[in-house]
């Protein structure tokens, strides 16, 4: 049986979405149809993403380290972008231990 996936309508957010694992993670949600957000630390791997892949419905320089830190991302993305509120976060950057506690 094969798998077939479609993110077609979805809104996935992909922190550190802009560079290795992450940046190949968005990819595959566009090829699947999704309206990706991406995020990173960096400005500059903001821009060189949304320069890559212009079908981005987001990009953002943002580095959660805590919970109400992702909410507050969303919420960004959410308003400034009107992308809708995301359905999905994949977090593929690298977080300090022990951050993310409600």
């Amino acid at each position: 049986m094969a798998l077939t996936l479609d993110f077609a309508g979805k809104h996935p957010l992909v922190f550190g979405g802009t560079t290795g694992i992450g940046f190949g993670v968005a990819q595959k949600f566009l090829e699947h149809g999704a309206n990706v957000s991406v995020a990173s630390r960096k400005q500059e791997n903001v821009d060189a993403a949304m320069a890559a892949r212009g079908q981005l419905a987001a990009t953002l320089s943002a580095s959660p380290q805590t919970f109400r830190d992702f909410h507050a991302v969303g919420r960004r993305v959410r308003s400034e972008f009107g992308c809708g509120w995301p359905r999905a976060a994949v977090r593929a950057a690298r977080v300090p231990r022990g951050c993310c506690q409600p």
